[in-house]
């Protein structure tokens, strides 16, 4: 995956929100890269990732935190915070619970992903700017099949 040159310039702190929605209709995930640059204007940067089959949601909160974590890795940061709305993910991760992740394979993925400058915290969902963006992406295309379908 290539990101904007510009995304390439060092920075001290980067924030990535990431999270994923399924339904009937498929799946998708968002990633959102947010950083200050000199002059103290928020960049962002949105990836996402549609797909026509439905998953289940830890799977795909799982994969859009790989696609967080794999971005994380083409930054140049001193520090990078990923955030997702998902509490047990989140802890899953930094060992503070310890449970059966549903699916070993992607969590083990992410572990192996998660770098000394990398740290992910649990955030309110209201307060996940990925999860904002994919909500607005997301009436727009039940508005669309509702439409189409009529």
């Amino acid at each position: 995956m290539t990101l904007p040159k510009k995304l390439k310039l060092r920075r001290d702190e980067i924030k990535i929100f990431c999270d994923g929605s399924s339904s009937k209709i498929g799946s998708c995930l968002c990633v959102l890269i947010d950083r200050q640059t000199k002059w103290n204007k928020n960049k962002r940067y949105i990836v996402t990732k549609t797909f026509s089959n439905s998953m289940p949601v830890n799977e795909i909160e799982y994969l859009a935190l790989i696609e967080a974590l794999q971005l994380a890795h083409t930054i140049q940061a001193n520090k990078i915070k990923i955030f997702t709305d998902r509490i047990q993910i989140a802890e899953e991760l930094d060992g503070t619970i310890l449970s059966h992740p549903q699916n070993l394979e992607l969590y083990f993925k992410a572990k192996e992903l998660i770098k000394d400058n990398i740290k992910i915290f649990w955030i309110n969902r209201r307060n996940n700017l990925a999860g904002i963006y994919l909500d607005k992406r997301l009436k727009k295309i039940g508005r669309y099949i509702k439409n189409t379908t009529k």
